[in-house]
């Protein structure tokens, strides 16, 4: 019976501890989590600011009255009024919510990924309030185990503790441990991201294959023909509703035209990002942008502008070992402090990319063959004014991106 109580105690213990973590790390980064609570469309815009606050200053707090010594009874029930708001404020939204209707590609994809995991942070929710539920208030009551303590300090001997010297050679070797693992363990972490990274790009790739015989030779675009001006195209995602994007963002986008016949109507699909990325509906694996287009279109001699932006044929491709389909040049720099350097002109990162035979590998970018050097121009549904290893290849899919 004992055990058992204090089994059920070391649940509950663990259940407040998770809660005063979640609360430390949302106001660690307040900005993501203020973002966050915009897609909780049955909570008044105006009361999402104070929540950013109070819900993780109240999830700390929570967690610091019930391992601070204060009477457990009353811990115990604060705690769980806690998690019970939590809980009952997800199940709301859950039910009530709805899309959001700001047509902001950002705040939707924010809600798909709620969507997504809703049922997973429910249970987590419910499986924490049954555990501080089931915590045995006698074997919680404090201050009985204090008087108890005392007592025995008071009646039993002192017993010796470590000495400051043996706590700074502990701390020490510890220290020379931990020095000597780090190193093994990114370098062995980063290999396996390496790995997962090009498996996803070789599965993506074979799904593209099978879209051209799906769809007559066709790679996956918005439209067969070039869109009216303003060049953009009507992006639905299951039944969530519609919003509508610029013609090139579909090199991020690419999993809204696929994911209801090809990844099991999953959006956020985990193979859309590589390890360490967030999950969304917009992914880093970029779908080059001469698949969207005309060959023509990559000539400097034959541009001509939007109306050469159509479908491209699998047949089209001449050089299919040497011409990129997707490439992530995120993963290298998912580190540094601006990612947004790796699409700047010039800048030199390595980059994981899958050719249009399936073929996945890793170059760095200054030994990709010169892009286009305006990119997709600057017409309206264009996306990038400059040329990108990759994406912006000369003669489009007549054209190589490396030397095989």
């Amino acid at each position: 019976m004992l055990l058992r109580q204090r089994l059920l105690r070391s649940f509950a213990s663990l259940a407040v501890l998770g809660l005063g973590l979640a609360g430390v790390f949302k106001l660690l980064d307040l900005n993501a989590f203020r973002d966050s609570l915009d897609t909780w469309t049955t909570m008044p815009r105006e009361l999402r600011g104070i929540v950013a606050w109070v819900v993780p200053a109240v999830e700390v707090f929570a967690a610091v009255f019930w391992f601070g010594g204060r009477p457990t009874r009353f811990a115990k029930h604060f705690v769980l009024l806690i998690l019970s708001v939590i809980l009952i404020a997800y199940v709301i939204q859950v039910v009530f919510g709805s899309p959001p209707q700001c047509n902001c590609f950002g705040i939707l994809s924010r809600y798909v990924l709620f969507r997504d995991e809703a049922i997973w942070h429910l249970g987590t929710v419910a499986t924490m309030a049954l555990s501080v539920a089931m915590c045995p208030l006698e074997v919680a009551d404090r201050s009985v185990r204090t008087h108890s303590r005392d007592r025995q300090l008071h009646s039993e001997p002192a017993t010796r503790g470590f000495s400051l010297v043996e706590m700074i050679v502990v701390i020490t070797v510890l220290a020379v441990l931990v020095s000597l693992a780090v190193p093994l363990l990114r370098s062995s972490k980063g290999a396996a991201e390496r790995t997962i990274n090009l498996e996803h790009l070789r599965n993506h790739a074979l799904i593209f294959s099978q879209y051209t015989c799906d769809y007559r030779d066709a790679f996956p675009t918005p439209s067969e023909a070039s869109p009216p001006p303003p060049y953009r195209w009507t992006l639905t995602i299951g039944d969530l509703g519609s919003i509508e994007q610029p013609y090139f963002v579909i090199r991020g986008l690419w999993p809204a035209l696929m994911a209801e016949l090809y990844y099991d109507s999953v959006y956020t699909h985990p193979s859309f990002s590589p390890p360490r990325f967030g999950r969304g509906l917009a992914t880093p694996y970029e779908y080059s942008s001469v698949f969207l287009t005309d060959p023509a279109f990559w000539r400097y001699e034959t541009r001509i502008g939007p109306t050469q932006w159509r479908a491209t044929r699998a047949y089209e491709v001449l050089f299919p070992s040497a011409k990129v389909l997707l490439e992530n040049r995120w993963f290298a720099t998912i580190d540094e402090s601006s990612m947004s350097a790796a699409r700047a002109p010039g800048c030199t990162v390595m980059i994981h990319y899958v050719t249009s035979d399936g073929a996945a590998s890793s170059l760095r970018s200054t030994l990709f063959l010169p892009p286009y050097r305006t990119g997709e121009g600057d017409s309206d549904g264009a996306m990038a004014g400059f040329g990108i290893p990759g994406l912006h290849t000369m003669e489009g899919v007549h054209g190589r991106d490396i030397t095989r």
